[in-house]
């Protein structure tokens, strides 16, 4: 029942959110287009940071129990990010959600400012809800620097999102995925 409750919550979160993220792309992107993954800055949960936050909320409290601070209130200045990239259709939204939170993450040793992480994709569709993990790489750096960055895209042929990270102009090893978004 709590799982059924959490889904419900994050599937009308994210369609609650949907209007403003669409209305905030100024022009259309090519379905095959590389674009950076959306952060979301999950320290102090607020409208915005909801839905990911639900998606997150066993890995938040865990931390959150570990730092002695409750879920929903500051981190202790502790970094709780998430790199997010959606994808809609008609019938289909899919979320894909990469967590980086003290602990749950590893540096690449190729390149140290990538980390490996949690990586959570939900499906939302007229069957039902799904939700798969595994990892894939982070990178925290700010838009505007000259480090890592790491970028998504949507595959219609293979219906699956693409995931890579570009340091120094060249692919980073071990961070190129694709990640199939069919329901199970």
């Amino acid at each position: 029942m709590k799982r059924w409750l959490l889904i419900c919550s994050l599937a009308m979160g994210m369609q609650c959110a949907a209007p403003a993220i669409s209305r905030a792309e100024s022009e259309p992107h090519p379905a095959k287009a590389w674009r950076p993954l959306t952060m979301v800055d999950l320290r102090l949960v607020g409208p915005n940071q909801l839905p990911t936050a639900r998606l997150w909320h066993d890995r938040l409290a865990a931390f959150s129990k570990s730092k002695s601070a409750p879920l929903n209130s500051s981190l202790g200045g502790q970094s709780a990010m998430a790199a997010n990239v959606v994808i809609r259709s008609p019938e289909v939204v899919v979320m894909l959600s990469i967590l980086q939170v003290e602990g749950a993450c590893e540096p690449r040793p190729v390149a140290p400012q990538v980390l490996i992480c949690p990586m959570r994709l939900v499906r939302f569709d007229p069957n039902g809800t799904t939700i798969r993990e595994g990892k894939a790489c982070f990178v925290g750096a700010s838009a505007g620097g000259a480090g890592p960055r790491a970028y998504a895209s949507y595959d219609p042929r293979s219906r699956a999102i693409r995931l890579g990270v570009v340091a120094g102009g060249e692919a980073v090893d071990g961070c190129s995925q694709s990640v199939p978004v069919r329901g199970e």
